[in-house]
């Protein structure tokens, strides 16, 4: 077996950044939802160590909207308003 040498933080950043973007690769050429969200974790894992802040969500509360929300309320009734006098 081969010895390893001690890594210092850029080889630790690099080797982590490497590994961050084999995982994206993963992810955009993958064939099924599971492998693609698989991947996708794996790269946020690998951009954490590389010291990468994670990035928000497209969706998940940014000012209180997110499609869903968007998409009930589109199709919520909404009130009848009447333009006859008699039926106040």
């Amino acid at each position: 077996m081969k010895p390893t040498r001690p890594r210092n933080d850029q080889q630790r950043k690099l080797y982590a950044m490497v590994r961050m973007r084999l995982a994206i690769d993963r992810a955009i050429t993958a064939q099924s939802m599971l492998d693609k969200e698989k991947a996708a974790r794996w790269a946020s894992a690998w951009g954490t160590a590389a010291g990468i802040p994670k990035a928000p969500r497209k969706w998940d509360g940014y000012d209180g909207w997110s499609p869903s929300s968007r998409s009930a309320n589109a199709n919520a009734p909404t009130r009848a308003i009447s333009l006859d006098p008699m039926d106040s």
